[in-house]
């Protein structure tokens, strides 16, 4: 920790103490205490991490589990920096007594509170839901911030995410992002427009700010970049189709599903496994959920006949009671509506022309969608596929 109180009950921080001889004289002259627990602390000024207070004892504070690394004792020192330089209100490891927990940085703009927390090392996702819960019956808005060092790129526009890493996304259901903080460049960086090919892998725009030359209400900004990866999201379909003809196994519940509907997953359309608003609510790969809908309704339909909203939303609901589709719990978002990717989904048949709503609700068949009987076929269908319809897949979402 960076910040203890004193014996006359005034808090002192390190963060800005620039000598070793000045530590040394503190550590000497005057006794310190947790401002949590109130047992007693000392300075630690050894030559890995920055100068920081621990506790004397090996003493479990409620309000501080965690161990500090350097790496999070910067991070928050340099965030907390960046918003005394912007003039906000702002108040370094603040203990709120109400929940007993220290915020890493409590500030306050616009007469909102806020609690940053940088996050570097893992912790449960019931101790993180558990804090952002406790921030929010205070009144308190929570901003959780990933170390960038957490971000695993694999490929251009392509990332793969642990279930940790998605507790961090946070916006609304319309424009989601992930904030990670690097202290060592000093810069803010941005997932933007994440869209999940499978629970891991990820499409996302990357981008970066450095502290000085952004605003805080910068974080909660959203970039409307055009969808900057669709050749690359087609390429991964492609591949998904070549790979399951070698792998896929009868006794995988997915794969048997297709089995019995007579598909191939090689030729399972191409209109199964596109990229549409709202898919990062759902943890199963984007090519099983949209199959399980997409069979369950219309495939078993013939051209001319009705389909509603209801059977869509039965179908989606059953599979996610039978466990065949997996939602993300992702506490951070301002809403969550969990029907608003299979909305989507079935938008998506409108607007490509398969269905046509004549009443509010309801849709009649216009066309089927071809089920290719080869791969080759499939290439084809592909190609025709993303030809027609590349505008409104990478239509601002």
């Amino acid at each position: 920790m960076l910040t203890a109180k004193n014996k006359q009950g005034s808090y002192v921080s390190l963060y800005n103490i620039m000598t070793k001889e000045k530590l040394l004289e503190m550590k000497k002259e005057e006794t310190f205490y947790c401002p949590c627990c109130e047992t007693e602390v000392t300075i630690k000024a050894g030559n890995i991490k920055i100068p920081h207070f621990a506790h004397i004892r090996n003493f479990s504070c409620n309000a501080s589990s965690e161990s500090e690394s350097e790496y999070h004792l910067l991070g928050k020192t340099k965030l907390y920096q960046w918003l005394i330089y912007k003039q906000y209100p702002a108040f370094l490891e603040a203990y709120i007594p109400e929940i007993r927990q220290r915020a890493d940085i409590l500030l306050i703009a616009d007469s909102q509170k806020y609690a940053i927390e940088f996050q570097s090392s893992t912790i449960s996702e019931e101790d993180f839901i558990r804090r952002t819960n406790a921030y929010r019956s205070q009144g308190i808005i929570p901003i959780w911030i990933l170390a960038e060092r957490n971000i695993n790129k694999i490929g251009q526009n392509m990332f793969s995410l642990r279930n940790f890493d998605w507790m961090f996304l946070s916006g609304t259901e319309d424009s989601p992002a992930i904030i990670a903080f690097c202290p060592y460049k000093s810069r803010i960086t941005k997932l933007e427009k994440v869209f999940p090919f499978s629970p891991r892998t990820v499409f996302a725009y990357q981008s970066f700010a450095t502290l000085p030359s952004i605003p805080f209400e910068s974080l909660f900004h959203q970039s409307s970049h055009r969808l900057p990866y669709l050749s690359l999201w087609r390429d991964k379909r492609r591949s998904w189709s070549f790979h399951s003809a070698k792998t896929a196994k009868i006794t995988q519940p997915f794969f048997r599903f297709l089995y019995v509907n007579r598909i191939s997953p090689v030729t399972l359309p191409p209109e199964v496994g596109v990229p549409i608003a709202g898919m990062h609510l759902v943890e199963t790969a984007s090519i099983k959920w949209q199959a399980y809908v997409f069979i369950d309704t219309l495939y078993r339909k013939a051209q001319g006949q009705t389909l509603s909203m209801n059977e869509c939303i039965h179908s989606y609901s059953s599979r996610i009671k039978n466990g065949d589709i997996r939602l993300r719990k992702l506490s951070l978002l301002d809403k969550k509506n969990y029907l608003y990717p299979l909305i989507n989904y079935v938008w998506f048949f409108r607007k490509t022309g398969y269905i046509e709503e004549y009443n509010s609700g309801y849709f009649k068949v216009m066309k089927k969608v071809v089920i290719p009987k080869t791969y080759d076929q499939w290439l084809e269908l592909e190609k025709e596929f993303y030809y027609r319809h590349q505008k409104l897949l990478q239509e601002d979402k």
